[in-house]
């Protein structure tokens, strides 16, 4: 099975704290990257985001969360969630695997990789970062690592994943910084792939069968933000109990004001449902604060010490599933 990125040069200069972790992310290799350089980066934007803030009001009351993020090593985002969350976090670079395959032309062979790709056992995280990595994908690999998140998430635990809702020219990756709850950092990195399609919300929807939608907003970024809960599992299910799953909206035009279009009720009943069906063919109690954080590759684990001690004020969580408008 191939693995993520090594953090062997990572790790080995973890000994600096906040600075050393960050300096050592930033001379990781990334996608775009060449073997005797640092990645070739554009310049770094800021962007507002509505669904983050849902992520983690959705797992701040879970007492040590376990957390897993798609994306490339970023120390400041290791440090961000260390102090928010008091978590353990894992670090499996899909990006920089499609990047692989990308380069050798072998993308068609994505969709059987990632279904070997993640080791882990059924219910091991608490949370799971996807970023944008589905814009990358075909149907049918996108199917399959999705059924696979679906997988490795724990009842009650929550998914962030974000759809560009047009069609963007060019080849390139975005890397997201975390900077609070309502803001990210960006920089983008040179791709051997674009990005390859639209999801429509039907499709998305059939993805993550299993999941219900949380929140989603549609934004002026020409992006919809998601986050899924996985339904608990309630002692009824063995009495008959049937689950009912709440996705997005396959029928209301969208809006672009960032604000959710409508809202109905998530359902928690029943067992959770990780069949993996055909694609559409159109196109803790408390809050509390951390002093350490456990970053986790397939054979590494490290702490980190973080730098201060930083008391998250506990978030409402929304109780209600809102729905984006449809994007095709």
């Amino acid at each position: 099975m191939e693995q993520g990125t090594s953090l062997s040069g990572f790790l080995a200069r973890l000994g600096g704290g906040r600075n050393g972790s960050q300096d050592s992310a930033r001379s990781s290799t990334q996608p775009g990257t060449t073997s005797g350089g640092a990645a070739s980066t554009g310049a770094e934007g800021s962007i507002s985001t509505k669904a983050f803030s849902r992520f983690l009001a959705a797992l701040k009351h879970r007492e040590s969360p376990v957390l897993l993020d798609l994306g490339p090593v970023v120390g400041s985002n290791i440090n961000y969630f260390g102090e928010r969350l008091g978590c353990k976090f894992f670090i499996e670079d899909v990006y920089a695997n499609l990047e692989k395959y990308a380069r050798e032309n072998r993308t068609k062979e994505l969709a059987e990789f990632f279904k070997t790709r993640f080791p882990q056992p059924d219910a091991s995280f608490d949370g799971i970062l996807c970023w944008d990595i589905f814009d990358y994908l075909d149907k049918a690999s996108a199917q399959t690592l999705a059924h696979q998140m679906t997988r490795l998430l724990k009842p009650g635990g929550a998914l962030l994943t974000f759809f560009a809702t047009v069609a963007m020219p060019g080849k390139e990756y975005t890397r997201y910084l975390v900077v609070d709850d309502k803001t990210f950092k960006h920089k983008t990195a040179p791709a051997a792939r674009g990005r390859q399609q639209v999801f429509v919300n039907r499709d998305i929807n059939i993805m993550f069968q299993g999941l219900n939608v949380s929140d989603s907003f549609l934004l002026m970024t020409r992006t919809r933000e998601i986050v899924f809960r996985k339904p608990e599992q309630k002692t009824g299910a063995s009495t008959g109990e049937s689950a009912t799953t709440t996705g997005l909206d396959t029928t209301e035009p969208g809006n672009t004001s960032g604000e959710p279009s409508a809202s109905a009720s998530t359902s928690d009943k029943g067992p959770d449902t990780l069949a993996a069906p055909e694609l559409s063919k159109s196109s803790s109690t408390s809050a509390k604060a951390a002093t350490t954080t456990t970053i986790t590759t397939t054979s590494t684990v490290t702490a980190i010490a973080a730098p201060t001690t930083t008391t998250a004020t506990p978030m409402a969580m929304s109780a209600s599933t809102t729905p984006i408008g449809r994007s095709s």
